[in-house]
């Protein structure tokens, strides 16, 4: 009876031995070998934590053709307004390949930044970012410049531009994973987010098209007339395809609150649909397997990561030193915990760290970058002594005298309001137009830098431009 008892008591300690490492078990990086892609290659990236999920060859260089565009959409949203008119020079027009996508823009005419934005991105028109780039930059080759530029910034190393449309060059090249995040910062901007949206849009009439071309979205997973490959969780995207990038395809997907980006390079069939199914796969992956945290609700022990930056040498950090942690997500695997993730802090602070940044928490799982937060560091504000004093008697209404009438006050007050209304719009408007002109300025300085750094003066571009403009003129009559 005794054997039976220690056997049962042994059976139960080894049950609740195994139990507990169940329970404090993170789990593994899931399981990819069901991803099979045709391409040569692919990412997919949350686009809110930066964790790349999956890849293959992510970091090796192939040609990006027409998803170049989203680099350049990216660059004009950050220079130009979109209301400034862009003029469409022979070159922009003409120096392309011959039976290369185009808007039957002709030379001369002019067209808003806008206009020319959804003529690049949905019709993917060779000759609009042509012309946008000489906007932007004075000429494409000082543009590319720029655009290579660019991305160093944002973490490409493995990139290169040579043109703004992707069109075929042995030396413009970039990797699945350097274009995911190029593909990351330009979905933060609000226009570009609109134009991707939209499934048509009317161009203004040009000499080519009296009434005005319809531009349509090529990319196949927004539209439900493909029901193959339609995906009501796709967002945005952009298509390419040259004879030495083969198909290209550049994908942002929505779904529960989470927001993945999926680029694949060299698709493997000529008629470009394995792009698509190669972006499904990554999709359901991403979305299906990982879960995702914010370190601002999760980081709750303030004062334990007080003191963690105190033993890590923080400057300015005292005891009562206010922290706050911002940051947008944190990816780890489904049924995984915040904690599971292992964080790391450094005191090296970007020169992009929000203002305030006392050191970045770096998150990690199995030793895969998986998320980023900055911990804000802010010392309380001295509290005014109040001095106690004694209450001031009330005074008395003296008899015979009437307090103001309701009838006066009540007029009056509203005419106040009405006032400080008028005061607050006309406030507002001039505020207003002082940010754009110095918006303005900015965009006007920036140019005028770019232009002197490729050997000619903003008032010589200007010259350059006028003449061209009155060759064309000429031209046209």
């Amino acid at each position: 009876m005794k054997k039976l008892i220690k056997k049962l008591i042994a059976a139960a300690a080894l049950f609740s031995l195994l139990n507990s490492m169940t329970a404090f078990g993170a789990p593994v990086w899931p399981d990819d070998s069901g991803v099979n892609l045709e391409s040569e290659a692919g990412v997919v990236m949350d686009a809110d934590s930066g964790a790349v999920l999956y890849g293959k060859n992510s970091r090796e260089q192939y040609y990006p053709a027409s998803i170049t565009k989203i680099m350049t959409a990216l660059l004009v949203l950050e220079n130009c307004s979109m209301d400034e008119m862009v003029t469409f020079s022979y070159d922009a027009v003409y120096n392309v390949e011959a039976g290369s996508t185009n808007a039957g823009i002709d030379a001369g005419e002019q067209m808003t930044v806008r206009d020319c934005l959804y003529a690049m991105l949905l019709k993917s028109a060779n000759e609009a970012a042509n012309a946008l780039a000489e906007h932007v930059s004075g000429s494409r080759e000082a543009f590319a410049e720029l655009m290579t530029q660019r991305a160093r910034e944002l973490g490409c190393e493995n990139t290169s531009f040579k043109n703004p449309s992707g069109l075929n060059d042995p030396d413009h090249y970039t990797t699945a994973r350097d274009f995911a995040l190029i593909v990351q910062e330009a979905w933060k901007n609000e226009n570009f987010r609109e134009i991707e949206s939209h499934l048509s849009y009317q161009l203004p009439p040009t000499a080519n098209d009296p009434e005005g071309l319809t531009v349509r979205q090529e990319h196949k997973m927004m539209l439900e007339n493909w029901t193959q490959y339609y995906d009501p969780d796709v967002k945005g995207g952009k298509t390419g395809y040259t004879s030495l990038a083969g198909n290209t395809l550049a994908t942002v997907a929505e779904r529960d609150g989470r927001t993945l980006i999926v680029v694949i390079l060299k698709g493997s069939k000529p008629d470009h649909y394995t792009t698509y199914t190669d972006t499904r796969q990554l999709l359901d992956y991403g979305f299906e397997d990982f879960v995702n945290y914010s370190p601002a609700q999760q980081e709750t022990d303030l004062a334990g990561l007080r003191a963690a930056l105190q033993s890590e040498g923080a400057s300015g950090i005292s005891d009562q030193t206010e922290l706050t942690v911002i940051g947008e997500s944190v990816t780890v695997p489904a049924g995984a915990s915040f904690t599971d993730a292992v964080r790391t802090i450094s005191l090296d602070i970007p020169a992009d760290a929000p203002e305030g940044t006392a050191a970045v928490l770096n998150y990690t799982y199995e030793d895969r970058p998986v998320g980023t937060a900055y911990v804000l560091a802010q010392e309380p504000a001295m509290q005014p002594v109040v001095q106690e004093t004694e209450p001031a008697a009330e005074a008395e209404p003296e008899s015979g005298h009437a307090g103001i009438s309701l009838g006066i006050l009540v007029p009056f007050l509203a005419a106040a309001a009405v006032t400080a209304l008028i005061g607050l719009f006309i406030w507002y408007r001039t505020a207003a137009a002082k940010r754009e002109a110095q918006q303005r300025r900015e965009r006007l300085q920036a140019r005028r830098r770019r232009l002197e750094e490729s050997g000619v003066s903003m008032e010589e571009y200007d010259r350059l431009m006028k003449e061209r403009q009155e060759k064309l003129r000429k031209k046209s009559r």
